[in-house]
């Protein structure tokens, strides 16, 4: 349940507040279909896996805070956002595959 949604403007003032600096992750994206993936119709065919859902991984910086308020100490070892409207079904199902896609394939790094 979100209380109250920040404007992006918000967004940016508490990040540049924050008191960690970005921290490389490894991020791992799951959609359910290869048009919510914004993946151009040409990838569409080799992209998406049996149940058509797209599984992509790609690096990213982030002022990793805890984001869990008054909570100190070091940033997150892994951390899980959730898209709003996303079913518990759906949610456990991607998860499983990037589980699965980790296990196989190891860490990038």
């Amino acid at each position: 349940m979100i209380l109250n949604k920040p404007t992006k403007t918000q967004l940016i003032q508490f990040y540049s507040n924050s008191k960690y600096e970005p921290q490389f992750f490894t991020q791992y994206l799951a959609f359910l279909d290869p048009e919510s993936s914004g993946m151009p119709e040409s990838f569409i065919s080799t992209g998406a896996d049996e149940d058509g859902h797209v599984l992509l991984t790609g690096d990213t910086y982030e002022p990793a805070d805890s984001g869990i308020g008054a909570v100190e100490g070091t940033p997150p070892d892994v951390r899980v956002l959730i898209k709003e409207g996303t079913t518990k079904e759906e949610v456990l199902t991607l998860l499983d595959k990037i589980r699965a896609w980790i296990e196989k394939d190891g860490l990038p790094f």
